[in-house]
């Protein structure tokens, strides 16, 4: 509905408009300038070639840097090489989410063959909104399915996971800290991959079609990882997993409808504070940002962590 109501020419929302014009002229949400993308990197020093590309985002290029450098650390950790795009424009997730499908094809045409150019086998990031866009989104926008795309997107909490199980790196330091995991929309029950497929008129259905029923989200990596750090207790939330409650600031919510945003963030506090947790762990560097905002209106005393917070203090 939302590609239809762009499609006939009608207006976006004032928020909405602000961030598609942002994306348009200057190829990130927030309007800076493109030049400026790389800023973060400080004295991280990427490979110049590679199997794994980092696919940073705008919120880590722009508004919190220092994730940047910390997944950058986490990744060199597990021995890997790594490797950034020298032209990384904004996944488009929220620009999609609106309905402007013009423009978030164009990201995404310009994003997978920046990738493929690179040779890189696998790219990873550590923002759930970035991770769905390149999963997800763009087979969608491109008619294909997930498998077809020329990489495999992997978030950062399947990367650590991995990297743990096969002995690449090991979090020994210790933290005793009673936390709880804030499942990301696109992270959990939107990041499963995409199936192309053709309805057929007569009602039937493909063989072999796959159903998106938000079951086969990325819900154990992130727990895995929060379990294998020594000290720390998870504590989970009444509503989880596929059923969990989300943040409010994706989809395009925050941007146009901030005050209700702001609200459901604070519900998901509350349901944090329920808990008994000290701290709230997400995997999204945009809700970090929105629960932290509630939290501190709320006056809850909840710390808000990103993933790779976490790990990057437990190495």
């Amino acid at each position: 509905m939302r590609i239809r109501y762009v499609e006939q020419g009608n207006p976006l929302l004032p928020g909405h408009k602000e961030m598609v014009d942002n994306v348009r002229n200057n190829r990130n949400e927030y309007g800076e300038p493109q030049k400026n993308r790389m800023n973060w990197i400080g004295d991280v020093k990427p490979a110049e070639k590679s199997d794994v590309v980092f696919f940073v985002g705008c919120n880590m290029a722009y508004q919190q840097p220092e994730l940047a450098r910390m997944t950058s650390e986490i990744l060199s950790k597990t021995g890997n090489s790594f490797m950034v795009l020298k032209d990384e424009w904004c996944a488009g997730n929220e620009v999609f989410a609106i309905g402007e499908v013009k423009l978030a094809r164009e990201l995404a045409e310009h994003n997978v063959q920046a990738i493929e150019d690179t040779g890189a086998k696998t790219v990873v990031s550590g923002s759930a909104e970035c991770y769905k866009a390149l999963k997800v989104d763009y087979p969608k926008l491109l008619g294909k399915s997930t498998e077809e795309i020329p990489y495999v997107a992997m978030h950062i909490t399947e990367f650590v996971d991995h990297a743990i199980k096969d002995g690449k790196i090991k979090l020994n330091k210790k933290r005793p800290l009673k936390v709880t995991y804030h499942d990301a929309c696109n992270l959990g029950r939107l990041s499963e991959p995409w199936q192309e497929w053709t309805p057929k008129y007569d009602g039937t259905i493909p063989v072999g079609k796959i159903w998106r029923r938000g079951d086969r989200g990325i819900y154990d990596p992130p727990r895995n990882v929060i379990k294998a750090i020594p000290g720390l207790e998870l504590l989970e939330m009444v509503r989880s997993r596929g059923n969990a409650w989300g943040a409010g600031c994706t989809g395009g919510v925050d941007a146009a409808f901030p005050d209700f945003a702001l609200w459901t963030a604070s519900e998901r506090i509350e349901e944090a504070v329920a808990t008994g947790a000290e701290a709230v762990v997400t995997g999204s560097p945009n809700e970090k940002q929105l629960l932290a905002k509630a939290s501190e209106s709320k006056k809850a005393g909840v710390k808000i962590l990103d993933f790779v917070e976490l790990v990057a203090q437990a190495i």
